[in-house]
């Protein structure tokens, strides 16, 4: 067991976190909410191997 191994192990996750986060609420506030969009997404996210589809 290696404490840095596990900090950068936890800033990573926190890193691409907070990255995700950020592009789902820029996109949200450039869709203006838009809950047709959302609902692709999240079924885009819940079936991964269905991406082409909807893309």
């Amino acid at each position: 067991w290696r404490p840095d191994l596990e900090i950068r192990w936890r800033l990573s996750l926190t890193l691409g976190f907070t990255v995700s986060l950020g592009i789902s609420l820029v996109t949200l506030n450039y869709y203006h909410y838009d809950l047709n969009y959302i609902a692709l997404i999240v079924r885009g996210i819940t079936q991964v191997p269905g991406c082409v589809h909807y893309i």
